[in-house]
């Protein structure tokens, strides 16, 4: 859920973690720059208790922190290291991670994370879902500005056919808190003992069908919703920023017009004949 940096002295360098009961656990808050979902400016009492003089650690999932530790921003101290001056290497944390007791098995944590993955590089930020009954929930920006668009239920290929009453449940779920639900099914995994391992991601998006969607002009209001659900975020706040460019040019633009037509008019007023 997070494009974590850190910022020392000037110079950027990753952050510095610690494993602590299935979630990593970052302290030193006041070296790292603000995360992708708490970049507005906006105290909040999870972000800063002034009256007790706290700063709350960032507790992170082992699927966001390992999201980072692969993208070279993070850096987990070792378990055991008193010191915590020894980090983790790429395959270390894949396997202290893939055999947490958060996950079943060495292999979900792996499906979980092909799909974590695929989803970030669409831009998305991913929250775990499990308020909503499905395993994330993603949203187009900060959680705290922006509603969840889906709830994402993930399946392997190695597992059973969908369960199509939970599905069906979940969509009940999904519709009743503004959300689509979206399954995803992660095909042709590769080593599983290999950090950041390899698999096709293939996802569908389930609408459940309103009777109201019948009637006369009605039958495309379903699609034209979901399509707008899918734009890329990032794509979305640049049609933002150009549509906010434009009208500040148009202002401009008018501004200039009327200054042009203001001096037309003062170069057109005759000057009066000086008395004989």
């Amino acid at each position: 859920m997070t494009t974590l940096t850190t910022t020392t002295s000037g110079e950027a360098g990753p952050a510095q973690g610690v494993y602590a009961a299935g979630n990593v656990v970052i302290h030193k808050r006041e070296d790292i720059r603000r995360p992708l979902f708490m970049r507005k400016k906006r105290r909040r009492f999870r972000d800063l208790d002034a009256d007790a003089n706290h700063v709350e650690p960032w507790k992170l999932t082992l699927l966001e922190a390992y999201h980072l530790i692969a993208e070279d921003v993070l850096h987990v101290a070792r378990p055991g290291d008193p010191d915590r001056s020894v980090t983790l290497s790429k395959q270390e944390a894949w396997n202290l991670f893939a055999n947490s007791p958060s996950f079943s098995s060495p292999r979900r944590f792996a499906v979980m994370y092909a799909a974590y993955r695929h989803l970030r590089k669409q831009n998305w930020v991913i929250k775990m879902g499990q308020t909503y009954g499905g395993h994330f929930a993603i949203y187009q920006g900060d959680p705290d500005f922006f509603h969840s668009q889906f709830c994402v239920l993930i399946r392997d290929d190695a597992d059973d056919a969908w369960p199509w009453i939970d599905v069906t449940r979940e969509m009940r779920v999904a519709n009743q808190t503004g959300k689509e639900l979206m399954l995803c099914e992660v095909r042709n995994l590769g080593n599983i003992e290999e950090a950041g391992t390899c698999a096709d991601v293939e996802f569908s998006i389930m609408l459940r069908w309103v009777l109201q969607h019948e009637q006369v002009g009605k039958e495309r209001a379903p699609h034209r919703k979901l399509v707008q659900k899918l734009v890329d975020p990032a794509q979305k706040v640049a049609r933002r920023k150009k549509v906010k460019f434009d009208k500040q040019a148009k202002k401009r633009q008018g501004a200039i017009e009327r200054q042009g037509a203001s001096q037309v008019h003062e170069d057109a007023t005759p000057v009066p004949e000086p008395p004989r």
